[in-house]
């Protein structure tokens, strides 16, 4: 869209309250978006929330007429604008106070200051994330007489030393929502300033900050209020910090906890998870975790929402809550006697199929025959899953579908390169109503075991179907395609990336019978088919000013 066009559309919005433009240069290359001349925007003094993230072209004339138009700003993102900060830069484009003129070619920092001093009163929210912001911005932005933030984004502001971080936090004191993430001048003084000066965080977040010992996080038990705590790929674990959270336990309000990439031991999640009994979202993807340390999750937190465990080395013993089983010596000498005349595969690696293969075997027998009152924790107690990841656990297979997947309200349900066969989607949905039928997205990606037998089963009965995920599914022919096209018309978006059975003359045909679905096919680019949206060439006219656009 042009900057008329956005124009035209904006001038409809009489009570617009968030406005975001991500990633969108065409609109400001002319540098007259916004512009009186363009169109009449005075009915956007409501928004609350601007946002305009990875703009290359955007000028402080523009920023000037956006904050103009827009008095009552609460949240400012520049999250990723090429913002400029020397002052030579200042002086090449201003080396006069006379004849001042908002410049067309540069964003620099003392506008976007001015801006913010100028809003001062009812900004509370601030994002420079990914941008080249320093020490001096910081100080800068602590001189602003009045401002008073409660949200603060640097993430990845990797310019911003010792000092800048010392005096926004000693000046900024009442900010309850703080984004470090992979900033790497972060040091033990300065995490022990945040977590002694800021009492009233509610929100912190410092994924993959490598800067802090053991010394300094210790501190984050003094966070008594937090609820949302992201410490993923931090590196900062040891043996130690199970001690730490025993004798300081962690806030008692937290709802949210990111572990990802953290190489603790079991102790430690046994101790989180008998501590943290109200956690909503736990994120233990990548981690060394196994089936008894899973059992603590399963046996603990029973009100979890969200859970994403992509990269374990779980398997269906862990889900399905049986202890785990060996191979009797009937199986081993029936599954020899069948296999006499068997092509060596080399290496072992045949010992290792045929093992799993008995496991899986007689564990199917004994979950069969097992009562519930015996078996152990498994998926089933977590009754408020709404979004599950098991992505790349390959020891996952149809056992876990078929007796650990009796969810209410699983709204995402992620089990891509998993040891997935049309066995494991046909009991899916096999269990009975309404159990399973509310998923939205599905992601089977690289499942190469199912086949369109199992899809033909499973779509029928997932009637709020919105996102499906098929990359790499090889076993798929357009019988798949024509199963989308009769009984998913809810669906928006299709990925058949390496489907190499599925020519492209289908994905035409369903683009054509579903106009509202968007199809990813590797090789054949992004095909969209949303109709176009038609406004009228000139912004509304008296009285039109609540008429409905498009065709």
């Amino acid at each position: 869209m042009n900057e008329r066009t956005i124009g035209n559309l904006l001038s409809y919005c009489t009570s617009l309250v968030n406005l975001t433009i991500d990633d969108s240069d065409y609109p400001f290359m002319t540098g007259r978006i916004f512009s009186e001349s363009i169109c009449n925007l005075n009915n956007l003094a409501t928004v609350r929330r601007l946002e305009i993230q990875s703009s290359q072209y955007l000028s402080d004339a523009i920023l000037m007429r956006i904050s103009n138009i827009m008095p009552n700003l609460e949240h400012f993102s520049l999250s990723g604008d090429q913002i400029t900060f020397h002052p030579a830069i200042w002086k090449r484009f201003y080396p006069s106070r006379q004849n001042f003129k908002y410049s067309d070619s540069v964003l620099t920092f003392k506008i976007v200051q001015n801006i913010i001093e100028l809003r001062s009163e009812t900004l509370t929210s601030i994002d420079f994330s990914r941008t080249q912001i320093g020490s001096d911005g910081l100080i800068a932005l602590c001189k602003i007489p009045g401002l008073k933030l409660t949200v603060l984004n640097l993430e990845g502001c990797k310019n911003i030393s010792q000092p800048g971080f010392e005096a926004i936090f000693s000046d900024q004191t009442g900010i309850i929502d703080l984004n470090i993430n992979f900033c790497c001048n972060i040091t033990d003084s300065i995490f022990r300033d945040i977590c002694l000066r800021l009492e009233r965080l509610k929100k912190f977040s410092f994924r993959k900050v490598s800067g802090i010992t053991l010394c300094g996080l210790e501190c984050i038990t003094l966070l008594k209020e937090v609820r949302y705590l992201d410490m993923g790929y931090s590196d900062i674990f040891h043996d130690r910090q199970t001690q730490i959270v025993r004798e300081k336990s962690l806030s008692a309000h937290l709802t949210h906890l990111d572990l990802g990439g953290l190489a603790f031991g079991q102790s430690f999640l046994k101790l989180i998870s008998a501590q943290l009994k109200g956690l909503q979202y736990l994120n233990i993807q990548s981690c060394p975790v196994n089936d008894s340390m899973f059992a603590e999750i399963t046996s603990n937190l029973l009100k979890l929402n969200v859970l994403k465990v992509a990269y374990l080395s779980i398997s269906d013993q862990a889900l399905t809550g049986v202890a785990r089983v060996v191979a009797s010596d009937e199986v081993d000498n029936k599954s020899d006697v069948q296999n006499r005349h068997r092509i060596p595969l080399g290496l072992g690696y045949e010992e290792v199929i045929k093992t799993q293969a008995r496991c899986k075997r007689v564990l199917k027998k004994t979950l069969e025959t097992l009562s519930p009152d015996v078996a152990g924790p498994s998926l089933n107690n977590l009754k408020r899953l709404k979004e599950l990841d098991l992505t790349h656990c390959v020891l996952v297979s149809d056992l876990s579908l078929m007796f650990a997947f009796k969810f209410f309200c699983l709204k995402t349900l992620s089990i891509a390169k998993c040891n997935i066969t049309d066995e494991g989607l046909e009991s899916l949905v096999a269990q009975p109503m309404p159990l399973n039928r509310t998923i939205e997205e599905l992601d089977l990606s690289e499942c190469t075991g199912i086949t369109d037998r199992g899809l033909c089963k499973l779509l029928p009965e997932l009637k709020r179907l919105r996102k499906l995920k098929l990359a790499g599914c090889i076993g798929l022919t357009v019988k798949t395609i024509e199963t989308v096209m009769t009984y998913c018309p809810q669906l928006r978006c299709l990925d058949v990336s390496g489907c190499c059975r599925i020519p492209l003359e289908s994905c035409y045909s369903l683009r054509d019978a579903l106009p509202l679905l968007r199809i990813v096919q590797q090789g054949t680019g992004l095909l969209v088919c949303n109709p176009p949206l038609h406004f009228p060439a000139e912004g509304p006219q008296n009285g039109d000013q609540h008429r409905r656009f498009g065709p």
